[in-house]
């Protein structure tokens, strides 16, 4: 004999909204600035490697100078990145925000 189906709420709410989520990893720093071949070297010493193709920005002080998309290449600490756009240049600091 079949039992009757239980009544379970919904997983989610309907009035919800599902967010993205935001890239992990924290800041680095432009060690290298290859510009024909359109990537960037990042030192991640004091920070956690991010994620493979994850967008990150660029910043010279407080200003947004660039945007990055990581890539799988890693040695330890470094971290090699596709320029997307901007000028940038050694010493600017990459975050995901």
């Amino acid at each position: 004999m079949l039992k009757p189906a239980i009544d379970r709420p919904p997983l989610t709410k309907p009035d919800e909204t599902v967010q993205q989520p935001k890239p992990s990893g924290g800041q680095g720093k432009v060690m290298l600035v290859d510009r024909e071949l359109g990537f960037i070297v990042v030192d991640f010493t004091f920070s956690q490697l991010p994620p493979a193709e994850q967008k990150y920005y660029v910043y010279r002080g407080n200003q947004q100078v660039g945007e990055i998309i990581t890539t799988g290449q890693v040695d330890e600490t470094f971290l090699v990145a596709d320029i997307n756009k901007g000028d940038i240049r050694a010493g600017d600091l990459v975050r995901p925000e």
